[in-house]
């Protein structure tokens, strides 16, 4: 939704515009339904969010804590930064335009929260945060205070009016621009009839300062002493009713990244959740690169192998790497994380102390190495493709690799039921019956290409590539290949919420890298022969073509059924959807395949060893130990190859002139369920209608 730039500080002549009517199930009588649920909340200052440091600090923090709600006053931007932000971060949202580089406000959610925007203005995001059935909820209002005394009491006003708007639990946060108690403030004056206008608005309201946790002052003037100046001017408040709702919500006062404003962090259930640690595999690290000490630790412990055959070498040139470079990273590199942690710490006690030059200074270069960890951990973060901050970067993780809590509360799993894994145990008949009527298409020549010695072109590897060369070469050439260089990790991406068979997962298979170099090798190698070997119907997997094509020829069938009103035969369009060949396709099935179309046998030989040493570890939680189970019955199809037919996303249609009891008595006989019309054939309408 995008927020009009046109809406002034506020005033009376447009309360009627901003404040709606609010909705009934956040009237007293269903506010009282709703349930507390563990999330947390920000709110933050951020001053400009133009700056990468600024961005930065942001998405770690979203990153961290994984808010249900984020508000940002002075973002200093438009419409273009709060989409990106969205995006980025995966979360619904609204914004108020800045006024060329000064106010501006975003407010971002979560998408499995249910959020209704009530009103807005330069100073303020009302919104309702209902429960999961909608029964009742509660309200949230971002504040940023009117940054000049003698305008303040525009706030106060809008203060007023937002509490009379309705009586559901409430909770207010932000930049109020203005302190409470003469304690909240150090060095400059301290005008005392501030202070009581804005005690006497919060009393009115009947609303309460929620207090907090860590450093008092949430902004300082960065100003050496003695012309330093530290201010509590962020907080958060909110009514009896909502505390009585939250009673162990706490605030958190966090470091001051990127802005002068220290964000505030409000966790509604007090405390945290534990998550277990889970025993992880060796990752290469992308960060890795480019540190000190990272080539010399690689050549040392590449090259400290005692193996005599090429693939004992590899296999243990590959392990002491990965044990040498985790050494590496526990004596030298260390742990961002701890880094991280550690680099706060140690900018918290420096904000205590009264600021000098070389305190100054000391917060400078501490930032500045700050920002270097949080580049290094963005890497890491975009590698591991974790949605809070970095989808847009590297898309959707992997659920069951421990990621951030919003996926796995998202995920989840009662049962599921799995319909692979096994075997039809096809018989040489039925394989017979499937490939009668093939012809052979590939010739001498291709099978002369297909199967000429491998060479090598990657030479200028200066560590490992003449080891990894000669391993791919050796498999290629001499069909010497040790099992274990195929052992494959399964990471299951769900295609939808709360999954519930395994055809609703997208399996993304984590393979040795030699054997990804040998197996594209090979594909490579077959690629220039695929427009002579797949046939001209097929439009996919051949460049020029397009499987899209095919809906021009599903148009003009259904618009021929649809006019075939006459005449005694009837005519039916049947649309069958397959299972995914690679996830059903038999070996032995594949490889008569290969020969009744004319390859030669060495080369089979070479695909047969690629894809029968494979062993699959499918990476999962003890929550999916029903995981392996069969569950489906043989058919003729299936019997031979694998293949099976998809029946719930099978149908079919009928041309104008057919009875009905014909169509019936056919649906009937293959288990195909009726449409009047096609649905959708590669995502598109079926059929189109005339214009309009």
């Amino acid at each position: 939704m995008v927020v009009s730039k046109n809406f002034s500080w506020i005033c009376d002549e447009i309360s009627a515009l901003l404040f709606m009517p609010l909705p009934s199930c956040y009237l007293p009588r269903g506010c009282n339904a709703a349930l507390p649920v563990a999330m947390k909340l920000i709110a933050w200052n951020c001053q400009g969010l133009g700056s990468p440091w600024t961005v930065r600090s942001l998405a770690e923090l979203v990153r961290f804590h994984n808010p249900a709600l984020v508000f940002l006053s002075e973002t200093k931007c438009k419409k273009r930064k709060c989409d990106i932000l969205k995006e980025r971060f995966n979360m619904f949202g609204v914004h108020v335009d800045s006024k060329g580089k000064s106010g501006g406000l975003i407010l971002l959610w979560r998408k499995d929260m249910n959020v209704i925007l009530h009103s807005f203005s330069d100073a303020h995001i009302d919104v309702g945060v209902a429960s999961e059935d909608g029964s009742g909820g509660w309200r949230f209002t971002g504040i940023y205070g009117h940054p000049e005394a003698s305008h303040r009491a525009l706030t106060w006003n809008l203060f007023w009016r937002l509490s009379s708007a309705s009586l559901c639990p409430w909770l207010c946060a932000g930049d109020f621009n203005e302190i409470l108690n003469l304690h909240e403030k150090t060095g400059g004056p301290c005008p005392r009839r501030q202070i009581e206008e804005f005690r006497s608005c919060l009393s009115d309201c009947n609303i309460i300062d929620l207090g907090f946790k860590g450093e008092r002052f949430t902004w300082c003037n960065m100003r050496e002493a003695p012309n330093t100046v530290k201010v509590r001017l962020d907080r958060e408040c909110a009514t009896p009713t909502w505390s009585a709702l939250y009673p162990n919500a706490q605030v958190h006062v966090g470091l001051p990244w990127g802005s002068d404003h220290s964000p505030l962090i409000i966790h509604l259930q007090g405390s945290e959740n534990i998550v277990p640690k889970i025993k992880k595999f060796f990752r290469f690290e992308a960060m890795w690169v480019g540190a000190a000490g990272y080539e010399d630790t690689i050549r040392t412990y590449w090259n400290s192998h005692e193996a005599q055959t090429t693939g004992d070498r590899m296999l243990e040139c590959i392990h002491n790497t990965g044990v040498g470079l985790l050494n590496w990273e526990h004596t030298s590199f260390g742990r961002v994380k701890g880094k991280v942690k550690e680099l706060e710490s140690r900018l918290d006690s420096l904000a205590k102390k009264s600021i000098s030059g070389e305190v100054s200074g000391q917060r400078v270069a501490l930032r500045t190495e700050l920002e270097s960890i949080l580049t290094k951990e963005e890497v890491m973060w975009k590698q591991r493709g974790k949605p809070n901050g970095y989808r847009k970067a590297i898309g959707t993780p992997p659920i069951f690799i421990p990621g951030p809590v919003h996926a796995r509360r998202k995920m989840q799993f009662p049962g599921l039921g799995i319909g692979a894994f096994h075997s039809s145990k096809p018989r040489d008949e039925a394989i017979g019956v499937a490939l009668e009527g093939m012809q052979a298409k590939v010739s001498a020549d291709m099978n002369a290409s297909l199967t000429q010695p491998f060479s090598s072109d990657e030479k200028y590897w200066h560590i490992v590539g003449p080891e990894v060369t000669s391993f791919v070469l050796d498999f290629l050439n001499n069909r010497h290949f040790d099992p274990k260089f195929n052992y494959t990790y399964i990471v299951l991406i769900p295609k939808c919420p709360n999954p519930e068979h395994i055809t609703q997962f997208k399996p993304i298979s984590l393979c040795n890298i030699s054997y990804k170099i040998a197996s594209k090798m090979i594909a490579n190698r077959l690629k220039p022969f695929k427009n002579d070997i797949i046939s001209e119907s097929q439009s996919a997997f051949v460049p020029c073509r397009l499987i899209t094509d095919n809906i021009l020829v599903a148009y003009e069938i259904n618009h021929y059924l649809a006019h075939k009103h006459w005449g005694s035969m009837g005519y039916v369009a049947l649309k069958l959807d397959l299972s995914k060949a690679y996830d059903r396709v038999e070996w032995i099935f594949f490889e008569r395949v290969l020969a009744k179309l004319g390859f030669h046998n060495k080369f089979i030989s070479l695909i047969r060893l690629c894809i029968s040493t494979v062993s699959y570890f499918i990476m999962l939680t003890e929550a999916l130990s029903n995981l392996l189970r069969m569950a489906e019955a043989q058919g003729e199809i299936k019997a031979a190859s694998g293949s099976t037919v998809n029946m719930e996303k099978s149908s079919m249609t009928y041309s104008k002139n057919t009875q009905i009891e014909i169509r019936a008595e056919l649906a009937a006989a293959i288990d195909v369920r009726i449409l009047e019309k096609l649905d959708k054939y590669l995502g598109l309408p079926a059929s189109v209608g005339r214009s309009k």
